[in-house]
C-alpha cells in the first residue's frame, strides 16, 4: 500500500555530525572546507584549477566557474560533503558526465561533486524480476552491455540517448534522458524502478516505485526528530515526451520517484538505482525515410 509519508534515514553518525557541525559555527572559508573533508575522512577533493576546469561546463558550452572538486567513492562520503556544504552555506554542484544541454552541470562557484568515482558494487541484473542494480558512476552504455551480457542476450535497457557513451547513469536520472522509442517509454523516469537518494543535509531516502505517492501536492518528511513538509509542483505537464525540471501534476498525485528523476539535481544526489529491464526481441525492422522538407518531417 503505498504512502505520503516518507521515513528519512540518517547514515552519518553522531561524532562525524559534531565535527561538521563545529566546522560549520566557524564560518568557514572554501579551503577550509576542502582541508577538513580530507584531513578527517580522507575524501578526494583537490583546489587545483587545471583539474577543475575539465568540470567547469557540460553540454550547454554556459560559462562556469568553481573553486574546488571532490570526487567521493560512496555513498557515506556523499553524505558528508552534502552535509558539510548545507551547514556551511558553500554552493555545491553536482556533476556527471555533463553531456547535458540545460546548464544545470554548470557550477557558479563553490564545490563540485563528481559523482565519477561511484562504480560499486558491481552491477547486477535480476533475471527473475527483470531488473538491473548499479551504481550511478558507471557510464550508460556500459550499463547497457552488461544487462546484454548477464541475461545471455535476453534482457535489454531500451532508453538510448545519442550520449550513451559519455553519460553516467546518475546524469541520464538527473536529466530524464531519453531515446528513439517514441512516447514515455522511451525516457528514463518510465524504466526507473527504485532509488536511494541523499537529500541536502546529508539525509538518506529509499523509495520503490508505487511505495510513496502523493494524493495531495505534498510529502511528509520523517526525520528522527522532526517532521517536515515537501510541497510538489501542480504546474500543467506539456503533452511531449521529455521536458526539462521536476515532474508536476496539476492534481497534486505524484509519485516520488517520478519526482526525483528529471529534477537536475534539485532535491539532491542519487547514489544507487535499480531499473526494470524489456526483454529482447526476435526480430529487427530497420527503416530509412528522406523526406524532401523540414516540414515534412514535422508532419
Amino acid at each position: 500500500m503505498s504512502k505520503h509519508k516518507i521515513p528519512i534515514l540518517s547514515i552519518i553518525s553522531d561524532e562525524p555530525l559534531k565535527k561538521i557541525t563545529a566546522l560549520a559555527e566557524n564560518n568557514p572559508e572554501l579551503i577550509d572546507l576542502v582541508e577538513f573533508l580530507f584531513s578527517e575522512f580522507q575524501i578526494d577533493c583537490t583546489t587545483d584549477q587545471e583539474i577543475i576546469q575539465g568540470f567547469d561546463r557540460d553540454s550547454s558550452n554556459i560559462e562556469g566557474r568553481a573553486d574546488a572538486l571532490s570526487r567521493p567513492v560512496n555513498e557515506y562520503e556523499c553524505a558528508l560533503i552534502l552535509a558539510s556544504c548545507q551547514m556551511a552555506a558553500i554552493p555545491l554542484t553536482i556533476s556527471a558526465g555533463r553531456t547535458n544541454l540545460t546548464g544545470s552541470a554548470t557550477p557558479k562557484g563553490g564545490l563540485i561533486l563528481s559523482i565519477e568515482k561511484m562504480t560499486t558494487p558491481p552491477i547486477k541484473v535480476d533475471m527473475k524480476t527483470q531488473t538491473l542494480t548499479t551504481p550511478v558512476g558507471i557510464y550508460l552504455e556500459e550499463m547497457r552491455k552488461e544487462a546484454l551480457k548477464q541475461s545471455n542476450n535476453k534482457l535489454h535497457y531500451p532508453v538510448d540517448p545519442t550520449s550513451r557513451e559519455d553519460a553516467m547513469v546518475g546524469g541520464t536520472l538527473s536529466c530524464n534522458a531519453s531515446g528513439f522509442i517514441p512516447g514515455p517509454a522511451g525516457t528514463t523516469r518510465y524504466w526507473t524502478d527504485s532509488l536511494d537518494f541523499l537529500i541536502p543535509d546529508g539525509y538518506k531516502i529509499s523509495c520503490k516505485r508505487g511505495e510513496y505517492i502523493s494524493t495531495n501536492g505534498e510529502f511528509i518528511l520523517e526525520f528522527p526528530d522532526d517532521t517536515r513538509i515537501l510541497k510538489i509542483p501542480s504546474y500543467p505537464w506539456p503533452d511531449i515526451k521529455n521536458a526539462s525540471g521536476p515532474y508536476s501534476n496539476e492534481k497534486g498525485k505524484i509519485d516520488l520517484v517520478d519526482l526525483i528523476v528529471g529534477s537536475e539535481g534539485l532535491f539532491g544526489l542519487i547514489t544507487s538505482v535499480t531499473f526494470r529491464l524489456k526483454e529482447m526481441p526476435n526480430e529487427f525492422l530497420d527503416l530509412f525515410f528522406t523526406l524532401t522538407s523540414e516540414l515534412n518531417a514535422v508532419k
